[in-house]
């Protein structure tokens, strides 16, 4: 009788030890697809928001300095000529004061000139291939003073145009599945169908031109899914 007991404790304990393997196996072979399929879905995500930024939405503007001095006046005009940063569009540019506030200029060949006023601070946004109406503006003034240029640097810009290249654009089914999001408070640019299964989001901060040319911060927002 104790060896038949024996046997089947010997029996029972086998075939947990068995169930419990093939539940173990089992759960690590899910756990492993799992991370695979996570693992695939991330590199979709920085693959989509790479090409986000390569042209597809974000493209490069550029800024710089200009510095008046201290005894400028309402009356005396900036100049600066934009062909010193090679071949640009002086209708794309933005004129701010260090107060914020976004300036008139007009156009000459490629020199812009904006009024000085009381502000002796401006930065310049430009680019190349702007898509906004001409803006040159009839302004009044001399150009008495010597103004300093400096601080220029390339930027990456969420171009309104290529927002709206996208909304014009139908979505169409790949081997990756994506949803595009601009965001700056508000949103500007939802595209693609809703994720379903598992998602990877990627966000990335950015400077956005609106419908008028001007910049705010926002963010880009990249989710994939398999």
């Amino acid at each position: 009788m104790g060896i038949e007991i024996d046997y089947l404790f010997a029996v029972g304990l086998f075939a947990a030890v068995f169930a419990f393997a093939v539940l173990f196996t089992s759960q690590n072979i899910l756990s492993q697809k799992d991370d695979i399929t996570l693992a695939i879905a991330e590199k979709q995500a920085d693959l989509v928001m790479d090409k986000m930024f390569s042209g597809e939405l974000v493209s490069p503007m550029y800024r710089f300095y200009a510095y008046t001095g201290a005894n400028s006046s309402s009356d005396e005009l900036v100049v600066v000529n934009l062909n010193m940063f090679g071949n640009n569009d002086p209708y794309s540019a933005i004129v701010q004061d260090s107060y914020g506030k976004y300036h008139n200029y007009s156009v000459s060949m490629n020199n812009i000139a904006f009024a000085a006023g009381s502000t002796n601070l401006f930065t310049v946004y430009f680019d190349d291939d702007s898509d906004f109406p001409a803006k040159d503006y009839s302004l009044n003034g001399t150009n008495k003073i010597v103004e300093k240029v400096h601080g220029f640097e390339k930027l990456y810009v969420v171009q309104y145009k290529l927002i709206e290249n996208m909304k014009n654009t139908n979505y169409t089914l790949s081997a990756i599945k994506y949803h595009i999001i601009v965001d700056d408070g508000k949103r500007l640019l939802d595209y693609g169908p809703e994720p379903r299964g598992i998602t990877v989001i990627r966000k990335r901060p950015v400077m956005i031109q609106n419908s008028d040319g001007r910049l705010t911060n926002g963010w880009i927002i990249v989710k994939t899914w398999l």
